[in-house]
């Protein structure tokens, strides 16, 4: 079932039912101010009665032995009966065997009382059809004084039922066109609401990756309806984007794969060439197995890069942070001195505690290290610093290299993205010299981006080229923080 179905439906079930109430409402109202205006009429009449029986003095005895023959006035007819329901007297040629039941009487003699009956026609002569049937009346029962006669009033309800009917019927007739007419026009301006949804749906489903971003029309009605417009193409260009980086990490993942796969390939080709030396042989194992290990790195950049893409959030636990960088610093200090490059952890990076994965905080910390090493020339120094304040972490590593290119800072943590220096001087590199994938930075940027940090590049008052990581003591998902053992370093 469709949702103008349901919303048609449920607007015409709405209005049958206050259809319904209305009708209600009304014909009881009207139903009552007629009976109103039959009680008075009776009340008159019964008055009228009760001032002659006191008049008189009146006894139900007095009234058996001398009827007074009531007459009837206005369609009232009326009788007058004992303590016991016995009727007395009636009105003159009344075919009404008794107006009020012995039950009425005997409560009619404590109080006035106002009754709907269902009287009985006696036959009027031996011919009379109508002569058992019944008449719906109603009746007015009251004590005449302090006497023991019981003063019974009635009129027929037939113009009462007559208009309450007549005005159901016409109501019932007037709301059944009124019920086709709503109906039909919730299902017309139901649809016309949403004609903008069903193109809307039809032109998202013509869409197809490479022109999501076009999205779709939006209604110019500034509703709840336009802005679903809005949001559906800011996902569609959400997902456009996500599809072209997709498409650029693959490409670009392809090229940095083809070099060294080129390289790999070439020298095993060399080495099946006949009459090659045994040292050939071996230098070209050894470049094989250069080629292979800078494989090796690409991969586990490439997943690393992965896995922080299907991962929300690290799982989170307070560690030393100072322990982290100490711990990085002393495993890439043989790289560093091979370099000639001194790798310093200031004595004052005393304990820091913070929320955070120490695992990716220390490949965060090995990378920019090997960035520096790779990039500092020999006899200068690395710094790492460490400090904190009430709200934030902070790690900078600084070196003396060259620095980066103007025009490279805003792309430098985007993947695969390298200045033409470094990769001229990754092309010079010496065989024991790891060559950059352009990806240690852009794994950075996806640590931070998990632990709700960031990372930027400077250049200090000294020169010096700085990458600062900054990142929350607190972890913002933790409401909290749980107590976790350090994890070691690696």
């Amino acid at each position: 079932m469709t949702i103008r179905l349901r919303l048609a439906l449920v607007f015409v079930v709405a209005t049958l039912a206050m259809l319904g109430l209305s009708e209600f409402v009304f014909v009881r109202s009207l139903e009552s101010n007629l009976e109103r205006d039959l009680n008075t009429t009776l009340e008159a009449r019964a008055s009228t009665i009760i001032a002659t029986v006191e008049g008189r003095s009146l006894t139900s005895t007095d009234v058996r032995r001398a009827p007074i023959r009531l007459n009837p006035i206005n369609g009232v007819v009326a009788q007058l009966v004992d303590v016991h329901g016995i009727v007395l007297d009636s009105t003159r040629a009344t075919r009404i065997d008794r107006l009020v039941s012995p039950s009425v009487a005997a409560v009619a003699q404590r109080k006035p009382v106002f009754v709907d009956e269902d009287v009985h026609l006696s036959a009027s002569d031996e011919t009379d059809a109508d002569a058992g049937s019944t008449v719906a009346m109603r009746v007015y029962a009251r004590r005449a004084g302090s006497s023991d006669i019981i003063v019974a009033v009635g009129i027929a309800r037939t113009e009462v039922d007559t208009a309450a009917g007549r005005a159901r019927q016409q109501l019932v007739i007037f709301g059944s066109v009124v019920l086709v007419l709503s109906g039909l026009g919730a299902w017309l301006l139901i649809r016309a609401a949403l004609r903008p949804v069903e193109r809307m749906r039809r032109e998202a489903a013509n869409l197809h990756e490479r022109n999501a971003g076009a999205g779709v029309r939006v209604p110019d009605t500034r509703d709840e309806i336009a802005r679903l417009g809005h949001t559906l193409n800011r996902l569609l260009a959400r997902l456009q984007q996500a599809v072209a980086r997709e498409r650029e990490f693959v490409a670009d993942a392809g090229h940095e794969l083809r070099t060294p796969l080129t390289v790999l390939k070439g020298e095993l080709e060399l080495a099946r060439r006949p009459g090659r030396t045994r040292e050939q042989l071996a230098e070209t194992i050894e470049v094989a197995a250069q080629e292979t290990d800078r494989l090796v790195r690409l991969t586990d950049d490439l997943l690393r890069i992965g896995r922080s893409r299907e991962t929300d959030a690290p799982a989170h636990a307070s560690f030393d942070v100072a322990a982290v960088v100490r711990s990085a610093a002393r495993a890439l200090t043989p790289t560093a001195a091979a370099q000639r490059v001194t790798i310093v952890v200031p004595a004052e990076a005393t304990e820091v505690s913070a929320d955070g994965d120490a695992e990716a905080i220390r490949q965060a910390v090995d990378n920019l290290l090997s960035n520096a090493i790779r990039h500092s020339p020999p006899a200068s120094s690395i710094t790492v610093e460490v400090d904190d304040d009430d709200a934030d972490v902070r790690i900078a590593v600084s070196d003396e290299g060259p620095g980066f290119p103007q025009a490279f800072l805003p792309v430098a943590f985007e993947r695969f993205s390298r200045a033409d220096e470094a990769r001229g001087r990754d092309a010079e590199a010496g065989p024991d010299q790891p060559v950059g994938s352009g990806l240690g930075l852009a794994i950075v940027r996806s640590i931070m981006t998990a632990h709700h940090g960031t990372a930027s590049i400077g250049t200090r008052a000294d020169g010096r080229t700085e990458v600062v990581l900054r990142w929350p003591r607190t972890d913002p998902t933790r409401a909290t923080p749980t107590p976790v053992p350090t994890k070691g370093a690696r």
